[in-house]
């Protein structure tokens, strides 16, 4: 009886934790890379759980404050290519992080990291996904330009 109540309470407790918490939100941005061409660069990419009806550039994540935003590039049409994000630009709306330019770093070449401020309670921010691809290790094209938002929701 008294290990069924520990676990209850283990449970409930790290339950509660996660509730009340940060959460990590993985953005992954998947890209054709055999096609992708420009201006046209949305055509060519899409958000993981992004609905068939929304338009790339419309694309909204939900997050909290406090919360954890990483951003991802994958290839969707070849494992030897590779999608390097490169920034995070503030563009409009109201910014929810704590600078107006989130870079990757030397540590993580490719991968976006930012963490939602404080006071940022029902901001719409508009921002740009700068990022490149490679095709078996060759640069294609330059660097690409996405512009989707995020909206932090009451906790």
């Amino acid at each position: 009886m008294t290990r069924n109540y520990l676990l209850t309470a283990l449970f409930m407790v790290l339950g509660l934790g996660n509730l009340f918490g940060q959460v990590t939100h993985h953005i992954n941005l998947y890209v054709n890379t055999a096609e992708i061409t420009k201006p046209d660069e949305y055509r060519f990419c899409t958000f993981e759980n992004q609905p068939a009806d929304v338009d790339v550039r419309e694309f909204t994540v939900q997050v909290n404050v406090g919360d954890i935003v990483i951003w991802h590039g994958i290839s969707s049409s070849s494992p030897n290519d590779q999608v390097l994000i490169s920034q995070i630009n503030y563009q409009g709306g109201d910014n929810v992080f704590n600078s107006n330019v989130l870079n990757d770093t030397p540590e993580n070449p490719g991968v976006v990291v930012g963490v939602v401020q404080p006071g940022t309670v029902g901001f719409t921010m508009k921002y740009v996904v700068n990022f490149k691809v490679l095709n078996n290790g060759i640069q294609r094209n330059g660097t690409y330009h996405l512009d989707p938002k995020i909206f932090v929701a009451p906790n």
